[in-house]
């Protein structure tokens, strides 16, 4: 992958989520343009060439469900720096690029150019997902008390 991919895939990215344009196809359009790219690449890496299918289209029979996609990296960046984000609610334009960002990574998933399971490993192993040391956390069962009176403050606020 080169570096001319990562500038084209950020591009591609961008213009998919912008607000300036209209149309949920731009989403299927990029997510088929990275699907048929990480295609040529994965068969570059293979030495093997493209396989063809009777419509004339790249198989992506090739990507194996350990195989991290070819552009996840650079996705995830995009995510990371330059996705947009909801700040203010009443706020149509960001609402309108949020959704567009939804939906592009509903089908770049779809298309297999992402990974959400890849993602979710990532942010909890970044501590991106911790929960706020404000908020009281969930009791699990193994949080049993120690001694007596811990066991009685915990039913005396439990009733």
């Amino acid at each position: 992958m080169s570096p001319d991919d990562d500038a084209v895939v950020t591009l591609l990215c961008e213009w998919a989520v912008s607000c300036k344009r209209s149309g949920p196809h731009r989403a299927m359009v990029v997510a088929k343009l990275l699907e048929k790219r990480q295609t040529e690449i994965e068969a570059e890496r293979c030495g093997e060439s493209e396989v063809v299918d009777e419509k004339g289209s790249v198989s992506s029979g090739s990507l194996s469900a350990a195989t991290l996609p070819v552009f996840q990296d650079v996705l995830l960046q995009f995510l990371d720096t330059q996705a947009p984000v909801l700040t203010e609610p009443g706020n149509e334009s960001e609402r309108v690029e949020f959704s567009n960002l939804v939906l592009l990574f509903c089908e770049l998933i779809r298309h297999d150019v992402f990974s959400h399971n890849i993602y979710m490993c990532t942010l909890i192993s970044r501590g991106d997902l911790a929960s706020d040391s404000h908020l009281p956390r969930p009791r699990s069962p193994s949080d049993e008390p120690s001694d007596e009176s811990e066991r009685k403050e915990q039913d005396a606020g439990s009733s």
